[in-house]
């Protein structure tokens, strides 16, 4: 990974919506070449996709919550959480509990 990759992977975090055109103007490169570049970090897992960010607010989701977990069946735990539809991100975490959850609350 060079200098352009990373300027690319800036752009793209920015923006992940920018084009391949844009982002071609913006770092002097032809369409077809980033088109390559993007490809090959794909390829290689340094962009491991892409995602919307909502608002929750605009979602009537006016209140984040952090919860800690402890749970003895970590695989089912997160099954369950993966279900949850208002449960914005879970992280595994090392010592007494075993889960961060970031929650969306009316």
């Amino acid at each position: 990974m060079d200098q352009i990759d990373r300027k690319i992977l800036s752009l793209l975090h920015e923006n992940a919506r920018m084009s391949v055109a844009e982002i071609g103007r913006t770092i002097a490169m032809t369409q077809p070449a980033v088109a390559e570049r993007i490809r090959k970090l794909e390829e290689q897992g340094i962009i491991a996709g892409y995602k919307a960010v909502l608002s929750p607010k605009k979602l009537g989701k006016d209140v984040t919550a952090f919860v800690l977990f402890k749970t003895g069946n970590c695989t089912e735990f997160q099954q369950f959480i993966s279900d949850a539809p208002d449960v914005a991100e879970l992280y595994r975490i090392s010592g007494e509990y075993n889960f961060l959850m970031n929650r969306w609350t009316r």
